[in-house]
């Protein structure tokens, strides 16, 4: 079965579609797990021409590699059945096994069920906190910025800091918040700038605020843009403010400096007014000896 399977990622790899969905096909009539995993991504997915989307095939290929404890097919059944089907007790059922088994997304999901409480069951934050430190241990970056949200405090702060290490902007962000509350404020705005250039629209939002109190009006006007072009419906209302302050501002400084510009011209005049007033009465000194 291996050597079926192996052949059949060979064409799949190649895009000869049709030839490894025949070959994967032929090697989970007898229950091979990674082909009936991949039959299920194929069905789930479709390939035109070759394979119709068909969300019942997919979960039986992936309920087939499941039933032999593979995490990934587990993990992908148990999102068909809470996504597609609304099944949310069977769902949780997979998720958790494919957990138990080290799946770095089961875990994360878990962590999202048992926050909300999206499992007709009640909001559980011990088990949340155990499942997103599974997945933030394991390196998953949103799981570990649910988990530092969640704790809070210097705890909290722990997680958001591995996770704005590796460059999360919502990590940054929830971050520069964290220090901003603690007094920490410079140390705060470098994160919110950090979070800002991944393009997180509340930081860039945020930051386009600290702009304007600093009266760096363009860059707070780029910023406070792209988060009202995102949908940030604070930034909506301010860039028009923000526009019309930018305007008055533009024109007050062309006016300063066109006033600048005529006392500049008008110094210049009076000094070659003094300087040929100076060389006229030498002219006329010397006419006099």
């Amino acid at each position: 079965m291996l050597h079926i399977y192996n052949t059949a990622c060979s064409y799949l790899e190649k895009g000869e579609v049709k030839s490894a969905f025949t070959l994967f096909s032929q090697a989970a009539a007898h229950s091979h797990p990674l082909s009936c995993h991949n039959l299920g991504i194929m069905y789930e997915r479709g390939y035109a021409g070759v394979v119709e989307k068909d969300m019942i095939q997919a979960m039986k290929m992936y309920s087939v590699a499941a039933e032999r404890r593979f995490p990934e097919s587990q993990y992908a059944l148990a999102c068909l059945l809470k996504n597609v089907m609304g099944e949310m007790d069977s769902a949780m059922e997979l998720f958790i096994m494919a957990a138990d088994q080290g799946h770095v997304s089961a875990a994360f999901n878990l962590g999202v069920v048992y926050e909300s409480g999206s499992f007709n069951g009640p909001k559980d934050k011990e088990s949340a906190v155990d499942y997103y430190k599974m997945a933030a241990e394991a390196g998953h970056a949103k799981a570990a910025v649910n988990l530092g949200v969640l704790l809070g405090g210097e705890d909290g702060e722990k997680w958001l800091a591995a996770a704005a290490k590796g460059g999360d902007g919502t990590a940054c962000f929830n971050l520069s918040i964290a220090l901003k509350e603690k007094g920490e404020v410079e140390k705060g705005l470098e994160y919110l700038e950090k979070a800002s250039e991944s393009k997180h629209v509340s930081a860039c939002y945020n930051l386009a605020k600290e702009k304007i109190r600093k009266g760096e009006l363009a860059e707070a006007e780029k910023l406070m843009n792209f988060a009202a072009d995102e949908g940030d419906a604070r930034a909506v209302k301010d860039s028009r403010k923000l526009s019309r302050i930018v305007r008055n501002d533009r024109i007050v400084k062309e006016r300063e400096d066109k006033t600048a510009i005529e006392r500049v011209k008008a110094a210049v005049a009076a000094r070659k007014l003094k300087a040929r007033q100076e060389v006229e009465a030498r002219q006329e000194a010397e006419a006099r000896k």
